[in-house]
């Protein structure tokens, strides 16, 4: 900062952010869905939309949270996930705004996803918006059985729903009536103000 300054007031206000979690549905699980892939593409999802549950407020993603297990417990191999736009009917469209993997090394075995467990999946950064629905998609790389903990029974998430692929076409399908375990997690955004009175110049360099 440089000038000739006479008079000046000065003032900040910052809040300093941390990760926070956004969008969730987390209970009522009672099954789990086997995570496949069709010729390299994702093959099963869930549509979430910003505020539904949480904050309905601009945030950086950082991480998602699923609950996963496997059916067979020699199983190992990469499950990826990413964040897409959706069109109008909430069907997922476009390149992906973030990725992310976990090793399924690191999964429990459980064959109806009663031994599953919450894992922390950290995605590449991207900006979501408030009131702005989204999908979360899924899909493996290797040979094995992953699987998403699902509510196929009495769902009430309102902000999305599962979402699956006709495996010859790969047009996406709004699974209604079933919802995945799934947390959303990011940083907020921190807001900076500045006020100032008096005359002079201020040079930001």
């Amino acid at each position: 900062m440089s000038g000739d300054i006479i008079s000046r007031t000065l003032s900040t206000s910052t809040k300093l952010s941390s990760e926070k979690r956004f969008e969730y549905y987390n209970t009522g699980d009672d099954g789990a869905t086997v995570i496949f892939n069709y010729g390299g593409t994702p093959d099963i999802g869930q549509s979430f939309t910003i505020g539904n549950v949480g904050a309905n407020k601009d945030f950086t993603l950082f991480k998602i949270r699923v609950k996963l297990c496997r059916e067979i417990d020699t199983d190992s191999v990469l499950v990826n996930f990413s964040i897409k736009n959706v069109d109008g009917s909430g069907l997922p469209v476009g390149a992906n705004l973030s990725t992310g993997s976990i090793n399924i090394d690191d999964l429990p075995y459980s064959d109806e996803g009663l031994e599953a467990i919450w894992f922390n999946i950290f995605m590449t950064s991207c900006s979501l918006f408030s009131s702005t629905k989204y999908a979360l998609l899924a899909m493996y790389e290797g040979t094995g059985v992953p699987k998403w903990n699902i509510d196929p029974s009495s769902p009430t998430y309102t902000g999305g729903n599962y979402l699956y692929p006709n495996p010859f076409t790969g047009a996406w399908t709004n699974g209604l009536g079933s919802d995945m375990m799934f947390e959303v997690w990011g940083i907020p955004a921190i807001p900076f103000t500045m006020s100032f009175t008096g005359t002079g110049t201020i040079n930001f360099l």
